[in-house]
């Protein structure tokens, strides 16, 4: 549920590897759009921000991932169409699916009012705050949830590392932007209180 998982990964990797596990990886992932209007519900995020922190978390999952077995589940289709969902895991970890449970999840787990919204790639390609990195990291792991674009192409091709360099030129621009926001806030916060004490004399 948490993206900031993946930021932990190089240190359970470690664990991983000193255990010596199999391991295998489930990659969620969520239109943006109803990441960013979340986190501007949560936080009073702006949409670029939001975005930009949206591309930042998956780009650091893929790459922590490496070369270690992973399948991208997308979250609206699991919502739509769980059954479908759970035979592609379940032919992907080459385990029959059992079906009892999957009725019980479908009934009992399974709610629509979990998803808090509803957006299309459409939208996102539409939305002038998502920027054209965010368009195409979304459309490419969009591709690979429904295997239009394979796992091994997405690990093999330049992909992920051009995303992750791209992300890193930008940084230091965002960090700037956000920087000038902290002193808007402040400012505001300032003149609030002068005009309480201007009221007060």
């Amino acid at each position: 549920k948490d993206p900031r998982t993946a930021v932990l990964l190089p240190f359970w990797e470690r664990v991983f590897v000193n255990g010596d596990f199999d391991v295998r990886y489930i990659f969620a992932i969520r239109n943006p759009l109803s990441v960013v209007n979340s986190l501007t519900r949560r936080d009073g995020f702006d949409p670029e921000k939001s975005f930009f922190l949206w591309a930042e978390h998956m780009v650091s999952g893929l790459a922590n991932i490496g070369n270690r077995p992973f399948i991208l589940l997308d979250y609206d289709q699991l919502i739509i169409d769980p059954e479908g969902q759970f035979n592609r895991l379940a032919n992907w970890l080459g385990s029959p699916l059992d079906t009892e449970k999957l009725a019980v999840y479908r009934s009992d787990f399974l709610d629509e009012k979990l998803r808090h919204s509803k957006f299309s790639s459409a939208d996102v390609e539409g939305n002038e705050a998502a920027s054209p990195l965010v368009r195409e990291i979304y459309s490419v792991l969009l591709n690979a949830s429904i295997d239009i674009v394979s796992i091994e192409e997405l690990q093999n091709s330049s992909y992920v590392q051009r995303w992750k360099e791209e992300i890193e030129r930008i940084r230091p621009i965002l960090k700037l932007c956000d920087k000038l926001s902290d002193r808007i806030i402040k400012g505001k916060t300032e003149l609030s209180a002068q005009e309480i004490l201007l009221q007060k004399c």
